[in-house]
């Protein structure tokens, strides 16, 4: 492989074993500290629920500090305010390594032969600039002892103008891009024994070679280090938020139609294009607080001069009936039950579609309300198909572009979350249809498992049949799930056996959990073909 002149100055630092050593983490603990006095806080922008995808096998997002207690004070050198909830910051010139296993006890958080990595980077320097160094987006590194090799990089040169996946034991760039970064970025990794992509924001910037294929021996001691390299050096010099990693195994290969486990189309193309402005935003910095809170208390001066002369209910507005303009509907009422969509207006505009608009009246203030919405009712509302739109807080104006042409209707979901599970009641009720006392279904992706009841048939013996149970958790339970599985071994389906309750396929079979249902019971049952063939093995994966 040809090497860019820009690209040797720097590839012999790549290929150097990392090696952590006691006081090298002592001091990048204290000059992390030393670092963040001076740093200007502001407030997260929160987050919003995720986005139901395939083949989410893992992701980080770094929100860690909202679940710390009141007076624990958040590590400025870790973490740092961002457009959803809190990022990693690593802007530091080195830090204390964020790692993350490839694999815990009973399933792989990063794929060892094909997946994407996806996750949002903001640099800290600007356009036309870079690092002065090479900044390390990710490394999958392993280490065993004083042996350490390093699998793969994704890096950005020193003058912040290529995007490269630096890969192999002689460390090659596999991929190359040009780039600009500028703010919130969105890069996802995509790679195979057979190919490997890279695409920046919605736009594939590089494709080529496949990864070398890490040994399975070696899974337990590899790490995928974020922001950095193992050793806390080459950092990013930026901010990192939202990390996804995708499985590319067979199953989500077959439901998303992608090579890598993700489907451009969904979780590419349509997340950028769902969360490009909100990144653009940042945190909610001190100025747009002041003014939400100037325009709050404006309203409820506007309320007050108002009550005098008029009867303030949440239908007033002008002559001509409710709108933005009129008197304002009543907010931040402290109660954060009592809260109801107001001021509702609809217009058609060339390039939004039907637009609707209303504000969020009554509620708390601070308080998330989700708001739903279904092109269609059913005879029960929640059975209805709800989709989430965005979230707001009381006395926010929402704008929805782009809205169902036949109408629709909309819901405000208060932020209860009864079993704490993550997902709010109304999310559940409404969208998984999961049971809100129960967090371990609080998952937008439904969750799949596959046992072996009885794993043992016999041939001459009709009735001694062997079962698998196949389950899910989580995902949308008020819908039927079909699952892509495949089947191996040495018996064939069909010639030595046939398997109940599953549809074939050319390469697979599909199973299918009925809707309401968390589980399917398939039945094994041997053909008797009358040949002494000894012991055969099938295998559902």
């Amino acid at each position: 492989m040809n090497t860019p002149t820009a690209m040797k100055s720097y590839l012999r630092s790549i290929a150097t074993p990392f090696r952590l050593r006691n006081a090298l983490l002592y001091a990048l603990v204290i000059f992390g500290v030393a670092l963040a006095t001076g740093r200007a806080i502001g407030a997260p922008r929160p987050p919003g629920p995720p986005l139901p995808e395939i083949g989410l096998i893992f992701s980080e997002t770094w929100d860690e500090p909202y679940g710390f207690a009141p007076d624990q004070l958040i590590d400025p050198t870790v973490w740092a305010e961002s457009w959803s909830g809190y990022c990693l910051d690593r802007t530091s010139s080195a830090v204390v390594p964020w790692t993350i296993p490839m694999a815990v006890t009973n399933r792989a958080l990063v794929e060892t032969t094909s997946g994407a990595i996806r996750f949002w980077y903001q640099p800290a320097f600007g356009a036309g600039a870079g690092a002065g160094h090479v900044a390390r987006l990710l490394t999958l590194a392993s280490a065993n002892g004083g042996v350490a090799a390093t699998w793969f990089s994704l890096v950005i040169t020193p003058d912040g103008g290529t995007l490269s996946l630096i890969c192999g034991e002689d460390p090659q760039p596999c991929l190359t891009a040009s780039v600009a970064m500028q703010g919130w970025t969105l890069i996802t990794l995509c790679y195979s024994s057979t190919n490997s992509a890279m695409f920046v924001n919605d736009t594939l910037v590089a494709s080529g070679p496949g990864l070398p294929t890490l040994p399975s021996q070696l899974v337990p001691y590899t790490s995928l280090t974020v922001g950095s390299g193992p050793d806390g050096l080459d950092t990013a010099t930026g901010q990192i938020d939202e990390l996804a990693i995708f499985s590319g195994k067979n199953r989500f290969r077959s439901q998303t139609g992608h090579p890598f486990g993700l489907s451009y189309d969904f979780d590419i193309a349509g997340y950028w294009n769902c969360y490009k402005d909100v990144a653009a935003l940042g945190p909610i910095s001190a100025e747009e607080l002041a003014a939400k809170a100037a325009e709050r208390e404006a309203r409820l001066a506007a309320r007050s001069l108002l009550s005098a002369t008029t009867l303030n209910t949440p239908m007033d507005g002008p002559q001509d009936g409710p709108g933005p303009d009129g008197p304002q509907p009543p907010c931040g009422t402290n109660d954060i039950h009592n809260v109801w969509i107001t001021n509702v207006t609809v217009g058609y505009f060339t390039n939004q579609g039907w637009t609707v608009s209303f504000t969020i009246a009554g509620g708390t203030n601070g308080v998330l309300y989700d708001v739903f919405g279904t092109a269609a009712l059913s005879n029960r509302v929640s059975d209805a198909y709800w989709i989430w739109l965005t979230n707001g807080h009381a006395c926010d104006r929402i704008t929805l572009t782009n809205q169902w042409t036949g109408g629709g209707f909309y819901l405000l979901g208060l932020p209860t979350d009864t079993d704490s599970g993550g997902l709010s009641d109304a999310y559940e009720n409404l969208i998984t249809h999961g049971n809100i006392h129960d967090p371990s279904d609080d998952l937008v992706v439904p969750l799949v498992g596959i046992y072996a009841l009885d794993s043992v048939a016999i041939e001459q013996q009709p009735t001694n049949t062997a079962t698998f149970l196949v389950t899910r958790l989580g995902g949308r339970m008020n819908l039927p799930l079909t699952i892509g599985c495949q089947l191996s071994g040495t018996a064939t389906i069909t010639t030595n056996y046939t398997l109940s309750s599953v549809a074939l396929t050319a390469s697979n079979v599909l199973v299918t959990i009925p809707a309401g249902q968390t589980n399917v019971l398939l039945t094994l049952t041997p053909i008797d073909d009358h040949v002494a063939d000894g012991t055969k093995t099938a295998t559902l994966t």
